[in-house]
């Protein structure tokens, strides 16, 4: 595939290979479950406005206050009492972020064990003579690569799937992933429309992905592109992921 210029710096896509394995895990694990603006991100921000969060602000506030108004202790058990209520607060406030993590690990774990355990027999892919990868089916698995600083080699940024099972003519983009350092720069709509024109290239008849309300940067960039969301449920998980609503959306324009 030619390299293909994006802004100020030289960006190519191609078909995944065995050695990519340990870049892709890097690049899915900061993309679901550690970078800014990742799903983990966004569930902690939501879950500090949670009532459940209000519930026990208001509750730490509410002893700090009771405890000043206190009498007969002496002034350092009242100091104590409340700096022990202030410190329950902030214990759950960085207890959050934490959670949050924990939920999209287990997330990207559950992904390792089912298609990104083996990617190129999951995604039908091939070794060519030439040392690449090509796609047998309708099925692929692409990195992007963006060229070192200092101008020597390339370190994958990206990465995204298309799963399509044997004789189905609609195809499930999957494991859309950027290095949050990369983002706003075109990376995954490169992406997207490298899949829409495999897909048109196989003759599929539609496309299919499933996000999340975590994903806000990817709602938008999947709308901005013909995507149409066509069914929002909520998620059945624990408290934390109580305001986690899953989308799935369709692309028909093949």
């Amino acid at each position: 595939m030619a390299t293909q210029i994006l802004g100020d710096s030289s960006l190519r896509v191609r078909v995944y290979r065995p050695e990519d394995f340990r870049q892709v895990e890097a690049v899915f694990y900061e993309g679901m479950a550690y970078g800014l603006g990742s799903p983990a991100d966004h569930s902690a921000r939501a879950f500090y406005r949670h009532p459940f969060s209000g519930f026990v602000y208001l509750s730490g506030a509410i002893s700090a206050w009771l405890i000043s108004r206190t009498k007969h202790i002496s002034p350092a058990l009242c100091t104590a009492g409340i700096l022990s209520a202030a410190g329950g607060v902030l214990a759950y406030v960085l207890w959050i972020p934490r959670q949050s993590r924990n939920m999209m690990v287990e997330y990207c774990e559950q992904c390792f064990r089912e298609d990104l355990n083996d990617i190129t027999k999951h995604y039908r892919l091939e070794p060519t003579d030439d040392g690449d990868y090509q796609p047998t089916s309708s099925s692929c698995f692409w990195v992007a690569e963006q060229k070192s600083d200092s101008g020597e080699g390339y370190k994958i940024v990206g990465c995204i799937g298309l799963d399509t099972p044997d004789g189905s003519s609609v195809g499930e983009v999957r494991r859309l992933s950027v290095l949050h350092s990369q983002r706003g720069k075109g990376i995954g709509s490169l992406l997207l429309r490298i899949v829409t024109a495999f897909a048109k290239q196989t003759k599929l008849t539609s496309l299919r992905l499933t996000t999340s309300t975590f994903q806000p940067d990817a709602m938008r960039l999947y709308t901005r592109l013909g995507w149409k969301n066509t069914e929002t449920v909520k998620f059945k998980g624990n408290m934390m992921s109580s305001q986690f609503y899953l989308a799935t959306m369709n692309y028909f324009e093949l």
